[in-house]
C-alpha cells in the first residue's frame, strides 16, 4: 500500500511539471470556472424541479427519493462525486483522477454555497434565487399573476431548457483545460475501457439507465416527465460538443507557391509554427515543387494569412477547420524530443 501511494505521488510530480507553472495556474482558475457553472446549472435548476437528465445530481435525487430524503441531495452528490473518484484511482489511474479532483473537490462546495445563497436570500418574505419558491407561490409575468400550477410548469421548463445549457458550458470549459465533469463519467470510461464501447455510446447507456430508474422512482412512472430528462439530457450534450470545439477551434492550412521556401521560413521563424513539406506535382504543369502544410490557431488566422499574400500574391492556400490538434504549440509549451541525438544537440 505504502507503495502504491509512493508512486502515485510520483506521477502527480511528473504532471505538475509537464507544464510550465503560469499555464497549470490558467488551466486551475478555468476549470474552476467550470465546475462553478455546472454547481450553478445543478443547484439552481435541475435539483429544484427534479429533473432527471442522467449524470451525478439525477443519481442523487434517486437515491434521495428512494430513501424518503434520509440525506439531502447535496450531501448525496458529494459522497458520489468522493466515492467515483476512489473508483476512477484504483480503476483508471492517477492520470485521470487528477483531471477530476479540482472538480471532484470544488463542486460539492459550490453546491453547497449555492444552496445556503438560495434559502438566504429573501426579500419580501421572498426567496428570490429558488426556482422550487416561485413554482410553490406563482410568478407574476406582465401584470398577470399566474397560478402555482403554470408556475410550476414556466419554472420546470426554465430548467429543463437552461439548466442543462449552464451545466454544459461549464463543463465544456473545464474539458478545454484538460480537466473533466467527474461523478458518473468514471462510469462511462469503465465501460469504454473493458467493453471496448466507444465512449459517447458508453455515456449514453450510463445515463440512459439513470435516466429509466428515475422514470420509476422520481418520475412516478409519468412518461412526459422522464422525455422532458431525455431533452435536457439532449441540450446538455449539444451544447458541451458546441463550446468545447469552439474553445479548440484550429485550422489546418495547406500552401501552394513558387516561394514555398519562403513561406515556410516565416512560418517558423515568424509566425513559431511547425510546417510540413509535402512534396507535389502540378497536374496541369507536371511541376515538381512542395506543398506547406502548417497548423494554426484561429486567433492568427488572418495574420498569417495576410503575411502568405505579402511573399506570394499567387500562392494557393487551402485552409480546413479542424476540430482538435494535439502537439507541441497547442496542447503542450515544449516539445518531447526523443532522438538521443537531438537531445546531445540541444545540451
Amino acid at each position: 500500500m505504502k507503495n502504491f501511494f509512493v508512486n502515485i505521488w510520483k506521477k502527480v510530480i511528473r504532471e505538475i511539471k509537464s507544464e510550465p507553472p503560469k499555464k497549470i495556474i490558467k488551466n486551475f482558475l478555468f476549470t474552476l470556472l467550470g465546475s462553478f457553472l455546472l454547481a450553478l446549472g445543478t443547484e439552481m435548476f435541475l435539483i429544484p424541479m427534479k429533473v432527471i437528465a442522467g449524470g451525478s445530481s439525477s443519481l442523487a435525487l434517486i437515491i434521495s427519493t428512494s430513501t424518503k430524503g434520509a440525506l439531502s441531495t447535496e450531501n448525496l452528490i458529494t459522497i458520489i462525486y468522493w466515492s467515483c473518484f476512489l473508483i476512477g484511482l484504483f480503476a483508471l489511474g492517477i492520470r485521470y483522477t487528477l483531471k477530476t479532483l479540482v472538480v471532484t473537490i470544488s463542486n460539492p462546495l459550490f453546491i453547497y454555497l449555492l444552496n445556503f445563497i438560495t434559502k438566504n436570500v429573501v426579500i419580501d418574505n421572498a426567496q428570490i434565487l429558488s426556482l422550487e419558491y416561485w413554482a410553490s407561490n406563482g410568478i407574476t409575468l406582465l401584470n398577470i399573476n399566474l397560478s402555482p400550477s403554470l408556475s410550476t410548469i414556466l419554472c420546470f421548463l426554465l430548467a429543463v431548457i437552461i439548466g442543462p445549457i449552464i451545466e454544459g458550458v461549464g463543463i465544456a470549459i473545464a474539458m478545454s483545460r484538460g480537466g473533466s465533469s467527474g461523478g458518473t463519467d468514471v462510469f462511462s470510461l469503465l465501460i469504454n475501457k473493458y467493453f471496448k464501447i466507444r465512449l459517447g455510446t458508453s455515456g449514453f447507456i450510463v445515463d440512459s439507465v439513470i435516466i429509466f430508474v428515475g422514470f420509476f422512482i422520481v418520475n412516478g412512472f409519468n412518461l412526459p416527465l422522464t422525455l422532458f430528462g431525455v431533452i435536457a439530457s439532449f441540450i446538455l450534450s449539444l451544447t458541451i460538443d458546441r463550446v468545447f470545439y469552439s474553445f479548440n477551434s484550429t485550422y489546418v492550412a495547406y500552401i501552394s507557391s513558387d516561394k514555398y521556401e519562403e513561406i515556410n521560413s516565416y512560418i517558423i521563424n515568424i509566425a513559431n509554427r511547425g510546417t510540413t513539406l509535402i512534396k507535389s506535382k502540378g497536374g496541369y504543369l507536371q511541376k515538381e515543387t512542395y506543398l506547406v502544410e502548417t497548423c494554426i490557431d484561429k486567433s492568427e488566422y488572418y495574420d498569417i494569412q495576410k503575411a502568405i499574400l505579402n511573399i506570394d500574391p499567387n500562392a494557393f492556400i487551402r485552409v480546413m477547420k479542424s476540430q482538435e490538434v494535439l502537439g507541441y504549440g497547442f496542447t503542450r509549451n515544449t516539445p518531447f524530443v526523443e532522438d538521443k541525438k537531438e537531445k546531445e544537440k540541444t545540451k
